[in-house]
């Protein structure tokens, strides 16, 4: 076998393993899911129909944790990560559009306030909707709940001395909706510090609250004086 035979041999070897080792990285490849995050759309009207990127994903009418003042009608979709157009429509409501950027791994919540829209024809189309639950005089306040070295699940979250809710779980992001106006926030939980601060609640700006629960003080041993007697004796 001459000299460029061999040569001739070897590049196709070399090209084969080449081929091989392609397939084997696209493999591995496809077995990568695509990085997603969470769109949480939080809105005053039951059925709002939810568009993102011009595809209506699905209609809000999940009520988030059952807590009575929680802010109405929410909706969990799943996207890519990544920069999208999000539209959310009522029948005789404005429609509201944003554009919102999705974080892998993350969840990313959207309040959207749908607006009255004018004239006769818009009033008889709200007559249909079956819940409105948040009017224009109130505000969201999205609470947050950690704990630092303490496991804040089951803490009692009061406004204004009012319970409202408790937390499910370490990190979950609690929509309530509260009157316009300054209030004031209490958390309670076993074997950790009462927390307590002031907020207001303003009518187009959801207010962010991260709580850090820290660990109570361990109570001072009681301490009994003996008596003059006692001690003489």
């Amino acid at each position: 076998m001459n000299i460029r035979v061999i040569a001739i041999l070897a590049a196709v070897s070399i090209m084969g393993g080449c081929t091989a080792a392609a397939a084997q990285s696209g493999t591995a490849t496809a077995q990568i899911a695509p990085a997603t995050g969470v769109l949480t759309v939080l809105t005053n009207v039951c059925g709002a129909q939810v568009v993102v990127d011009g595809t209506h994903v699905a209609d809000a009418v999940m009520r988030p944790s059952g807590d009575v003042s929680v802010a109405c009608f929410s909706l969990n979709h799943t996207m890519p990560a990544g920069i999208h157009h999000v539209a959310v429509k009522a029948a005789g409501y404005k429609n509201y559009e944003t554009t919102v950027q999705i974080v892998p791994g993350n969840q990313q919540p959207l309040l959207v306030r749908l607006m009255p829209a004018k004239g006769p024809k818009a009033a008889k189309l709200r007559q249909a909707q079956v819940w409105e639950t948040v009017n224009p005089w109130s505000g969201t306040v999205i609470l947050t709940v950690g704990g630092n070295g303490i496991d804040p699940r089951g803490a009692k979250i009061y406004i204004d001395g009012r319970m409202v809710g408790n937390v499910l779980a370490e990190g979950e992001q609690k929509p309530i909706v509260v009157p316009l106006g300054d209030h004031m926030l209490a958390v309670t939980c076993e074997g950790a510090k009462p927390y307590v601060s002031q907020f207001t609640a303003t009518q187009n700006n959801p207010v962010e609250l991260f709580v850090r629960l820290e660990p109570a003080e361990p109570a001072a041993p009681e301490v009994r004086a003996e008596s003059t007697d006692q001690a003489e004796g």
